[in-house]
């Protein structure tokens, strides 16, 4: 079983704390393997593809002139009689 990366690893690998990592293993995000009852271990592969599924693209470039904001209503004055 060598090969396996632990909590801290995965951590670091991460750039997370080791608590984060025990969040996404509950909220079933990141695959790990459970060995006994406490003891968690982390394959390389499910720590790469948890990565990928957080991936996102990049934001297309801005235009060199942006649209101006829409204009905002003008409150009315009330009067009272």
């Amino acid at each position: 079983m060598s090969g396996l990366l632990d909590r801290a690893a995965v951590a670091a690998r991460l750039d997370i704390s080791p608590r984060t990592v025990t969040d996404l293993v509950a909220r079933q995000e990141l695959a790990h393997v459970r060995i006994g009852r406490k003891l968690l271990r982390f394959e390389p592969e499910a720590v790469d593809a948890y990565l990928a599924r957080q991936r996102r693209p990049a934001a297309p470039p801005m235009s060199a002139s942006p649209a101006p904001p829409p204009a905002l209503p003008v409150p009315r004055k009330r009067r009272f009689a």
